[in-house]
């Protein structure tokens, strides 16, 4: 179909999306900070200022706001946002991995280190054994520790260890702003993962 009537669906379709985004996003701030927190985070998006919408949200759920804002921005734009926030999202990355996944491929490599051109030996720290396939490792054993202690608290629970050998074509981004050595990988590349630590609740306590 052609012509103003078209014209006209489009305008509507085009407007339906926008108030489902605003809905989205009123909904997810208003839930975590409040009504008037929501307006600033409103604010900024219907500017497309996305950075200060990131810088507003908390970073626990900073990857929630991406996903719901990433099909409103170009390519570049979401290369340079998930490029700008990903070391910074506390919150868990789990529930959206394949989401996540998908658009790390779209972008492709991004971070604050080199990518690597040889296999190299990562580890993830998890409290539970069905997390251990997820997007972000790193090259330090003990940074992985770490993680094990900061998600792993609570009532008898421990963690565990596992360490990958992650082919250079596995790894999607790498960052160290925060001195994690983090690695982000398409998990189904990974080859030889292994547990090679339990870690016991007590340990979580030191």
């Amino acid at each position: 179909m052609h012509g103003p009537d078209a014209k006209q669906e489009e305008g509507e379709r085009r407007w339906a999306e926008a108030a489902d985004l605003l809905e989205g996003v009123i909904r997810l701030c208003h839930e975590t900070h409040g009504a008037d927190f929501a307006d600033f985070v409103l604010e900024a998006v219907e500017a497309r200022d996305w950075g200060k919408a990131f810088g507003l949200a908390s970073s626990f759920w900073r990857f929630d706001l991406f996903v719901l804002l990433a099909p409103h921005m170009t390519h570049d734009e979401r290369r340079e946002q998930l490029a700008e926030i990903w070391s910074t999202c506390d919150g868990c990355i789990w529930p959206w991995r394949k989401v996540a996944l998908a658009y790390l491929r779209q972008v492709g490599y991004i971070g604050d280190l080199p990518r690597p051109d040889a296999p190299l030996t990562l580890y993830r720290g998890v409290s539970t054994s069905r997390h251990r396939l997820g997007l972000s490792w790193s090259a330090s054993a003990d940074k992985a520790r770490h993680f094990v202690r900061a998600f792993g608290r609570g009532p008898n629970m421990g963690g565990f260890v596992y360490r990958a050998i992650a082919p250079p074509d596995a790894i999607l981004a790498a960052f160290d702003d925060r001195g994690e050595k983090e690695y982000v990988v398409d998990p189904t590349l990974l080859r030889d993962v292994k547990r090679v630590e339990v870690v016991a609740p007590q340990e979580l306590e030191n």
